[in-house]
């Protein structure tokens, strides 16, 4: 099984334009071609894709190949359409094409408008699996949970609170008992001496209980004390002053804003440098995932994903979402279906999924 592991993107117009200028040892899935919006031209652009499979010669051979393994060659080459576009009417076209390591293919176009293709780059899943171990220490910068170093501190911090607090309750009843020797020390010898009055077997055994009971609820007054006397401190001031503080939490705490197509953006940091506007090439880190977290495409290391903002090289739901980024910003995008890849199922993403993106923008020009 093969998964995705970085976007593709391509402009084509002309005649033989390569799908990739250096070779790659992964395959291409493409899932989309299209026009843009701002074309000119209202006559159709037909896409067209000559491939020529790969064909494992040795070399000692290759030297000597004669004109009948040429000729085999040149037949293997296959030309067909993909689609055909026209602004104005038709802007874009589901495409399952996909691409094997090694196959020579090349596109052309008839027509004047340009034509922008979309896809991923894929690798199978032993591949996959050693590159996550390589991208381990990448994908700690963009972990928001805690870690479990933390998570021990947290309860070790918690585990001494409370030790220190039953300390302090020990110590409180230790003095408590001092202080009622003390008194039984400082009482007169005279009411010692006084003769005691005879009890009744009743009142001998009623006494004990008595001073138990009273003991327990003396015990219990000075725990509801103790609570009250926390609660209190857990509160914390009140008046304008905590007014205040509350406030600027609340203005430091991201906002969540709904854009067009239903497209909702988190402004986790906001960057200081250049802004992001359409026709400006921008350069992105990004973590993509589906609403149950499972991640099925990431940028996080190497050459960043780089592409023409509001020009229709990525889903619609990207050039919305990055659209008033600024250089340094770090953004949650979710998209819902509609402005990803609607209906269509590809690898790692099931057909009408929402996508959620954790984006960053590193560059702008």
């Amino acid at each position: 099984m093969s998964l995705p592991i970085a976007v593709y993107s391509l402009s084509v117009k002309g005649n033989d334009i390569p799908a990739v200028e250096e070779s790659t040892d992964a395959s291409i899935h493409l899932t989309m071609a299209s026009v843009d919006a701002s074309e000119k031209s209202n006559k159709t652009t037909t896409l067209w894709v000559k491939v020529r499979p790969s064909m494992p010669v040795d070399t000692e051979e290759d030297e000597e190949m004669d004109e009948q393994m040429k000729e085999l060659l040149e037949e293997s080459q296959r030309e067909f359409v993909l689609c055909t576009l026209k602004p104005g009417s038709l802007y874009q076209q589901p495409l399952n094409l996909t691409i094997t390591p090694g196959d020579e293919v090349f596109f052309r176009t008839s027509g004047d408008a340009t034509v922008h293709l979309s896809g991923n780059f894929l690798v199978n899943d032993e591949e996959e699996d050693h590159d996550h171990s390589d991208d381990e220490e990448d994908d700690e910068d963009y972990d928001l949970s805690p870690s479990e170093d933390d998570l021990v501190d947290t309860m070790s911090d918690e585990k001494d609170e409370n030790e220190e607090d039953s300390e302090e309750e020990e110590e409180e009843d230790d003095e408590e008992q001092e202080s009622e020797e003390d008194e039984l020390d400082n009482v007169p010898a005279k009411k010692v001496e006084e003769p005691k009055k005879k009890r009744t077997n009743q009142e001998e055994t009623a006494s004990p209980q008595k001073n138990e009971n009273k003991k327990q609820k003396t015990e219990k007054s000075n725990k509801e004390k103790k609570v009250a006397f926390a609660e209190k401190l857990e509160q914390g001031p009140t008046g304008p002053a905590a007014k205040k503080e509350q406030q600027q939490e609340q203005k430091q705490q991201p906002k969540t804003r709904t854009l067009k197509g239903g497209v909702t953006v988190t402004d986790v940091k906001v960057g200081n440098g250049t802004a992001a506007t359409n026709g400006k090439k921008v350069e992105m880190r990004y973590i993509g995932k589906l609403e149950n977290g499972k991640v099925f495409d990431k940028n996080t290391k190497g050459k960043p994903f780089a592409f023409l903002l509001g020009r229709g090289e990525v889903i619609r739901g990207w050039d919305i979402g990055v659209a008033g980024m600024n250089e340094g910003g770090e953004r949650k995008i979710v998209i819902p279906a509609p402005m990803a890849y609607g209906n269509q199922s590809i690898p790692g993403i099931p057909k009408n999924s929402t996508l959620v993106f954790e984006v960053k923008l590193v560059r702008v020009h």
